[in-house]
């Protein structure tokens, strides 16, 4: 029974943070945050970078970071993801948070293939959004 419980444990956490397969049949990157949020490419209102950034967070990330980007989910508090609105988050370098989303960590998935590099600036300047003072 607790083998059970196990596998249906670490297949919801897969599912949950693997949600790109919806946008990788997608080619042309400006066509992947439409698909992937659900707007219409013909009819998108004028965003700032954090409110555009929210939303491909929102499409991409919150299976494990949450959709308050405070890392309470299964997922998250199974592999200790960080609270984005914390300060060790907030005091990583720009290039550094970029890298982390391009190239992955720790249980963390690799976005650089998946999400344009407006698409990382623009989540970047979500994240950044995010700071407490």
């Amino acid at each position: 029974m607790r083998f059970l419980a196990f596998v249906a444990i670490v297949l919801t956490l897969l599912a949950a943070c693997d949600r790109r397969s919806t946008v990788e049949s997608l080619t042309p990157a400006a066509d992947r945050r439409p698909a992937a949020t659900g707007r219409s490419a013909t009819a998108m209102p004028e965003l700032t970078p954090a409110q555009d950034g929210r939303q491909i967070f929102v499409a991409n990330c919150t299976g494990c970071h949450g959709k308050n980007a405070d890392g309470n989910t299964p997922a998250g508090r199974a592999w200790h993801v960080p609270d984005l609105h914390s300060p060790p988050v907030q005091k990583m370098a720009d290039q550094q948070l970029l890298e982390i989303v391009r190239h992955g960590k720790g249980k963390m998935p690799a976005w650089g293939g998946l999400l344009s590099q407006i698409d990382m600036d623009h989540l970047l300047a979500y994240i950044r959004s995010l700071k407490t003072d």
